[in-house]
């Protein structure tokens, strides 16, 4: 898709291709990083492609009392932040939509409630992690101090 919107050269495909099966990093990570497309780009085909709407996390409302129910290792490791909760079900953020250990642990971890996914950047995703941390050491100290 990246080539047919002329976004990329299939010689810098065949590159990243080759450098994927040596790191077995994901294929977009690879692009991006080694600047042949932006990531905002990457973005919006996956977004196309697997039908999960692409937004700016920096603009997007967090309700930290559906965030902090979930598992550091959710948001923390996997880079996947749950945002709220909507009639339709849960809205987690997600950086990488092949991802299939993360979606795995976020259907786990939402108990059988819908989820609906959007892509973010991963630079987004990193700043909220850091006020997610942040909430949790906030949390930590009042139950410590509750003893």
């Amino acid at each position: 898709m990246l080539i047919q919107k002329k976004l990329l050269k299939k010689e810098q495909l065949d590159a990243a291709l080759k450098e994927q099966l040596l790191t077995k990093e994901f294929l977009g990570a690879i692009l991006v990083k080694r600047n042949f497309i932006q990531e905002e780009d990457l973005l919006a085909v996956l977004s196309d492609q697997y039908e999960m709407p692409y937004v700016d996390l920096r603009k997007e409302s967090i309700d930290w009392e559906v965030a902090l129910r979930f598992s550091p290792k959710l948001v923390i490791e996997k880079g996947c932040m749950p945002l709220r909760k909507e009639e339709t079900g849960l809205v987690v953020a997600i950086t990488n939509p092949l991802d299939v250990e993360a979606i795995g642990l976020i259907e786990r971890e939402a108990r059988g409630e819908k989820v609906k996914f959007v892509l973010v950047k991963i630079a987004d995703i990193q700043w909220v992690i850091r006020s997610y941390n942040q909430r949790i050491s906030l949390r930590i100290q009042k139950l410590l101090d509750e003893r």
